[in-house]
Formats: C-alpha cells, structure tokens, sequence
C-alpha cells in the first residue's frame, strides 16, 4: 500500500520537487566556498542574455541580489508546499548561468506566467481597439469606454476579464487619457511624416479660453502634397500664460520644434486678424 501511494505521489509531487531543486540551487550557488564560489562571482551576469530572445521577454538582474523573472513576479502564483523562496520570483537567482535560466524557463510555473501574459496582451489590444473605435466616432469615451468593454464581454470576448487586476481594470480616467496619448503618437507619425514633406506649409493660429478660463493656443497646419492636393490638420493645443505676442511666438516656435515642422516651407499665416497676430510690426510673423 505504502508502494503504491509512493508511486502515485511522485507525478503529484513533480512540480514541487522541480521547485525545491531550483531554490536549493539558488541556495548553494550563494553558498559555495573556494574556487567555484569564486568562478561563478567572476562570471557574474552576461548582459548578452538580456538581448537572446530566449530570455529578453522576462528577464532582469539587479546588482548584488541575483536574476529575476518579470513574468512570474508579475503574475504571481502561490508557491508549492515546502517552498517559500524561490529563484527568479521570491529570491534573485545567484548562479549566473545560461542553463539555469534554461531551467526557469522549462518550470511550469513560468510556462503559466507567459501564458498569463500574452492572454493580458491580447486584452490591452482589445481594450486599445475598442478605445480608438469611440474616439474615431467622435464618442465620449471617458464615458462609454466601460460600458463598451461590458458589451464586447457579452458579445463573447472573455479575455477582457484579464483587465481586471486586484484594484486595476483599465477603465479609469487616467489609464485612458494614458492609452488616448498613446493612441494619438500612433495616428500623428504618418500625418507628420506627411506635413514634413510638404512643397508648402501653412498656420492657422487662434486663442480661446477652456472651462477654468486659462488661455490656450489652437494651431491648424494646411499643406500641399507632391500632387497639389491641400490637406487641413488639427496640430496642437497648449496653454499659454497670457496673449502677448512674445508669448505666442515662443508656443509655436515650441509646437513647432516638438513636431518637427520644417519652418523654412511656411508661406502662410491665419489668424483672425487681431493686433497681437497682425499688429503694425507683423510680432508674430516675423517672430
């Protein structure tokens, strides 16, 4: 009876025994005296490792405490019985060998992690599509981005489940403005790539006032194609601390700059038609 129970545990207890061999490893390697404590120190981390694709999606070392696995830090599962410290997780890995990270790499529970991870990729993708489809409808998305992430979990899209971490769900105010900013450096490249080339460059300036009655500059950029075709674009909106024209010059020279606009193709200036734009000295023209 004793022999059978033996033989049934051992498939049970594989993971634990793989477990406890790799944190005893960890173990020895930070306790190993004489020649082969001092090999392994002087090894030390191989900064090529950070760039193997084996290893480059989860891997990180910090100085004088070993090795870590992001993955498995990241997405943390309870250890097995026996174990409450283990390499790469819990407890840098000392042993600075390649066939140790193989090793990791090869454990279940890292096997679970990039599981977890690339089903919580696959959710962020979702959470981007779904935000750039109410921002392109011109719809609140502050407002419907929850409510939309709720249908498409009705509709079948489970993985959305993955959003919810602990006190995380990927629908706050500051998570989408976050994604909203990521999301408009993606649409911007191509447009700006496309104003960069442009024979001819145009402004459209205007101030305005928002909600808490702080000055902003709004700035358009029309442009011309190799083909002659004119195109209008909405190019920035900032806050400026009053409407001198000093003021003004130093917010577009600034956009201006930042967006990598070639100055020496502007031909045109709107505006519309106050003092400050178009004074007697043409300031911000010539500025």
């Amino acid at each position: 009876m004793r022999v059978g129970q033996s033989r049934g545990g051992e498939g049970a207890g594989q993971d634990r025994r793989e477990e406890q061999g790799a944190a005893a490893a960890a173990v020895r390697g930070s306790e190993v005296g004489g020649s082969e404590r001092a090999r392994h120190r002087k090894s030390g981390f191989d900064p090529g490792w950070m760039e193997d694709p084996r290893f480059k999606p989860w891997l990180y070392n910090i100085a004088n405490h070993g090795m870590f696995c992001r993955l498995c830090r990241q997405h943390k599962q309870a250890p097995k019985r026996g174990v409450s410290t283990r390499p790469f997780i819990e407890v840098g890995c000392m042993l600075f060998r390649s066939d140790y990270l193989d090793k990791h790499a090869a454990t279940r529970h890292h096997q679970e992690s990039v599981k977890a991870h690339a089903a919580l990729i696959q959710a962020v993708i979702g959470g981007f599509k779904c935000l750039y489809h109410l921002t392109k409808k011109e719809h609140a998305h502050h407002t419907n981005y929850a409510d939309l992430l709720e249908l498409a979990e009705l509709l079948g899209c489970q993985y959305f489940e993955k959003l919810k971490i602990g006190r995380t769900n990927y629908t706050s105010h500051r998570i989408i403005d976050e994604m909203l900013e990521i999301l408009g450096t993606v649409v911007e490249e191509p447009i700006l790539a496309n104003i960069s080339a442009s024979v001819a460059i145009g402004l459209e300036v205007d101030e305005t006032t928002d909600v808490s009655v702080k000055k902003q500059l709004d700035v358009h950029v029309r442009y011309m194609d190799k083909n002659g075709l004119l195109y209008s674009q909405f190019l920035d909106l900032v806050t400026v601390s009053d409407g001198r024209a000093d003021t003004i010059v130093k917010a577009i020279r600034t956009i201006l700059t930042k967006k990598n606009i070639p100055t020496q193709r502007i031909y045109g200036l709107g505006t519309d038609g106050a003092a400050v734009m178009t004074g007697m000295n043409y300031q911000q023209k010539q500025g």
